[in-house]
């Protein structure tokens, strides 16, 4: 298990309208957008080893297609992506092809295991949620915590990579989120996730959530672990149906790839389990349910950094999967929105240390 000595993600600031911003990440990252850009397709493919590859024509379709798609849904935010391809010499499509990786890879976009804790049972008080990002290494290098500051709308702080309309992260109004593929229907083309994503940073509560999700013509299933300052929720996303998980009785919320709600049974049976999701999300339970005093921040990184049934285990190395063994936890993070935080490693949390990133 060996250390990364880079324990700093880079820190990018920008401000002002959509385009305004996107013209600034353009600029400043014009070369590793380039750079990025020239290895997506090949990563999708690396994680389809078994699966008949995704060629250019096939990507630059579903590309233009999303456009059309986020258009109607947010066009303000289709302007940020607009100043992006501006100042970066990337063409729109391609800086949309960036935002719909996970719809050209399938499921093979994040195996990730989410927790939260309410705060009646955190030691802080607050709530706070957490999880590693297992996922291509390769992405490590192309990553930065990016802070947005747009106009009439709140704040926001995200770990990401340059081109992405939003990614895991929190708001200046305390609406934390975490993420997780999810292992159900899609259609494989309309709004792209991180579009929604971004409609979700700009709220603050479960209701204006919920809209936006479910006002989005949604090209893919996927999971959001959220909190916001007062309620903590996750949403379980296909196709046609959003689903609603709430902590247990413990204060407790636990997320990995699989649906786990009682109206998605059946999906849970049907599709194939991700990176043994259905192996990790009892392991983490477990943990805390013996857990009978305050949930701390220790305890949290303590399940990040569980080894159990190694190598297939939540805290994630290099392995002998045929189609995944590549994916590491490539970072690991905690989220305190509430007092504007956000805890997060370079790496495996076993081996490197936390780094604390405000807003």
């Amino acid at each position: 298990m060996k250390e990364n000595n880079r324990k700093h993600f880079p820190v990018e600031e920008v401000f002002g309208t959509p385009i305004q911003m996107g013209q600034s990440i353009g600029e400043s990252q014009r070369e590793v957008l380039k750079d990025f850009y020239s290895i997506t397709l090949d990563r999708i493919n690396e994680g389809r080893k078994n699966i008949n590859s995704i060629s250019i024509d096939f990507a630059t379709k579903i590309a233009k297609e999303s456009i059309m798609y986020v258009e109607e849904y947010s066009p303000d935010i289709l302007e940020e992506a607009k100043g992006i391809s501006i100042s970066s010499g990337l063409k729109l499509w391609e800086v949309m092809l960036l935002n719909i990786r996970n719809q050209l890879g399938i499921a093979f976009d994040s195996g990730c295991t989410s927790v939260g804790v309410r705060k009646e049972k955190s030691q802080l008080g607050n709530n706070l949620i957490g999880q590693n990002w297992d996922n291509d290494p390769e992405f490590d290098k192309f990553s930065l915590v990016l802070i947005r500051r747009p106009k009439d709308k709140p704040d926001f702080i995200s770990f990401t990579q340059p081109g992405l309309m939003a990614y895991i992260g929190f708001n200046d109004e305390g609406l934390g989120i975490c993420m997780n593929a999810l292992m159900a229907p899609g259609r494989g083309t309309g709004v792209p996730w991180y579009f929604i994503v971004r409609k979700i940073f700009e709220q603050n509560n479960y209701k204006n959530v919920i809209k936006q999700v479910v006002s989005a013509k949604r090209a893919i299933p996927a999971n959001a672990f959220i909190t916001t300052t007062s309620e903590l929720f996750d949403l379980e996303i296909t196709d046609s149906q959003v689903e609603t998980l709430f902590p247990d009785s413990n204060g407790v919320l636990i997320h990995t790839n699989h649906c786990v709600h009682p109206k998605f049974s059946k999906i849970a049976e049907d599709y194939p389990d991700l990176i043994e999701s259905k192996a990790r999300f009892p392991r983490a339970q477990t943990f805390f349910d013996r857990k009978s005093e305050r949930i701390t921040s220790d305890d949290f990184k303590n399940i990040l950094m569980d080894h159990e049934e190694f190598p297939r285990s939540i805290c994630r190395h290099e392995n002998d999967h045929p189609e995944t063994g590549f994916w590491t936890s490539v970072i690991s993070v905690i989220i305190d929105p509430s007092e504007n935080k956000m805890y997060l490693t370079r790496g495996n949390p076993c081996s490197n240390e936390y780094v604390t990133y405000n807003l």
